[in-house]
């Protein structure tokens, strides 16, 4: 799952070149690619390595979506970026002050509370990007 999200994620960020975080979603993104290919090759060995990467993904990942929130506040639904943002860095935090047992255990589920977040947040984010460009075309 981090692999697909991570190339959705990249294609995203080329498909929005002009937005200021071009940079932060490609490399986020990277970031998703590099754990899933981790976590493929070497489930045992590599647990802490993945979670300190995951970790790293989480709190980068929601200080974006928290900043790209609190930029929009005068959008429609900007709350649930914030939300999204905040339960990504709130996870990434809860998983660094469990290591290096959380590797073992945890990886799976905050790997789908993280994905499900950020699959809500982005959908909520583009239906009101639409709904703006829906008004000013008009």
């Amino acid at each position: 799952m981090l692999l697909v999200g991570g190339v959705f994620q990249i294609v995203h960020a080329f498909m929005t070149r002009t937005w200021s975080s071009f940079l932060f979603q490609f490399l986020g993104g990277a970031l998703y690619i590099v754990g899933g290919l981790l976590i493929m090759d070497e489930p045992d060995q590599g647990s802490v390595l993945i979670t300190l990467l995951l970790l790293a993904a989480f709190i980068v990942g929601g200080v974006l979506r928290i900043v790209i929130a609190l930029r929009h506040r005068d959008m429609t639904g900007w709350w649930v970026l914030l939300l999204g943002g905040i339960v990504s860095l709130v996870v990434g935090v809860l998983l660094f002050a469990e290591l290096p047992w959380s590797g073992l255990w945890v990886l799976g589920t905050l790997i789908a509370v993280e994905l499900i977040m950020m699959g809500v947040t982005w959908l909520q984010f583009g239906l009101t990007l639409r709904h703006v460009h829906g008004q000013s075309g008009a």
